[in-house]
């Protein structure tokens, strides 16, 4: 995560905080960073089969988000990489929390691929068959649709909190180059696509305030925004994957329960988020 981040961001300045397994180390450690609030972007890489999860953690973590947003905080989290079974059965579909709250931006992930003169050419949603991977998505079994994605409101949701948000590059076969322990390496997964996005954010914020402006804070009002309304933008922001699946369910053209809106072009997503803020955040 840290690498991937600095690989977008270099000169951003990350603060690590570490938790033991126990859900309860884990929520003091959330509440801890949300209380400091050292920084504007959170990046998470976990997550849990949403079943298996307690209603008072549950409510927990819901609460302590609803103060990052209250701070303006922006919340990426990766939606795991079990494809559409978050319990990792192969056979429950089920989507991960925390990426199913409401008030998080879930990140799904892609497979990319390059032109031949090494440019932008097309990704796919991520998916391995055989290792039983994939990005993350599908309708949450207990948050109701938010009003922010009404209009991408799918019929297989029932009304739910779908997910994921957006995607990101997850595939290791097309994942981010590294060095750890001094061996240079290839990794990917949702925990690549979450932290992609943070720098990327990271950097749009950067921007953001240069120009007087506000920063991103909570990013999915912002996000369904620039997709409703991307004929009126100066170039589309997202690119909208339409092959591939989540093992259960097809990216397609608009929303889906693989990719989301889609992945980022970063500086159409720079220029969009200005829009948005000068228009009064609507």
């Amino acid at each position: 995560d840290l690498e991937i981040i600095h690989e977008i961001a270099p000169k951003a300045k990350l603060v690590i905080y570490l938790a033991g397994p126990q859900l309860a180390l884990a929520d003091r450690a959330f509440d801890q960073l949300v209380t400091d609030h050292l920084g504007s972007i959170i990046s998470d890489s976990i997550g849990q089969c949403e079943a298996g999860v307690p209603s008072g953690h549950r409510d927990l973590v819901a609460s302590i988000q609803d103060r990052a947003l209250a701070q303006g905080m922006s919340h990426f989290v990766s939606s795991v990489g079990l494809g559409a079974y978050g319990c990792g059965d192969g056979k429950t579909l089920s989507v991960d929390f925390p990426s199913a709250l409401p008030n998080i931006t879930a990140v799904g992930g892609t497979t990319a691929f390059q032109a031949v003169d090494g440019k932008y050419f097309k990704e796919m949603a991520w998916n391995g068959p055989i290792e039983g991977a994939g990005t993350g998505g599908g309708a949450s079994r207990y948050y109701p649709l938010p009003s922010y994605q009404k209009g991408v409101a799918q019929s297989a949701g029932q009304g739910m909190r779908q997910v994921p948000d957006v995607a990101g590059v997850a595939d290791p076969a097309s994942g981010f180059s590294f060095i750890f322990d001094g061996q240079s390496g290839q990794g990917g997964g949702t925990s690549a696509a979450a932290p992609l996005w943070a720098g990327t954010v990271a950097l749009i914020n950067q921007d953001l305030k240069k120009k007087g402006l506000r920063e991103a804070g909570f990013a999915n009002p912002a996000l369904y925004w620039m997709a409703q309304n991307s004929s009126k933008l100066p170039a589309p922001p997202f690119h909208d994957v339409t092959g591939g699946n989540n093992l259960a369910s097809d990216a397609i053209p608009g929303w889906d329960f693989a990719t989301g809106l889609g992945s980022m072009d970063a500086a159409a997503l720079d220029k969009a988020w200005i829009l948005y803020i000068k228009g009064g955040g609507a």
